[in-house]
């Protein structure tokens, strides 16, 4: 990039550069190049707005908020505690058995 002052500024002073009112395909077509060759590493990762697996965005925010405790140092929730318990049969297989 080659920038041409018409006049004389000093060094340090901020000046200001206009390159008109476009729009962003206007200003991609004239201040930059697009290769003709396919290239397989460029492409654009679009995210739909559920276009996800069901639940999706839950699990992520499930997820978030487990992190969040940990970096914390919070205890985790009594849920996942519960599930992790259950999992180990600490209390016994069936419901009587827990009680």
């Amino acid at each position: 990039v080659t920038l041409r002052a018409g006049t004389d500024v000093p060094a340090f002073h901020p000046i200001k550069i206009s390159k008109g009112n476009f729009t962003d395909a206007e200003q991609f077509l004239r201040y930059h190049t697009v290769s003709e060759e396919t290239n397989a590493h460029n492409h654009v990762r679009v995210k739909i707005p559920g276009g996800g697996a069901a639940g999706q965005e839950l699990i992520y925010k499930v997820q978030t908020l487990r992190d969040w405790r940990k970096q914390v140092g919070l205890p985790p929730r009594s849920s996942d505690l519960w599930r992790s318990a259950s999992t180990l049969n600490l209390y016994g297989e069936d419901e009587e058995e827990q009680k």
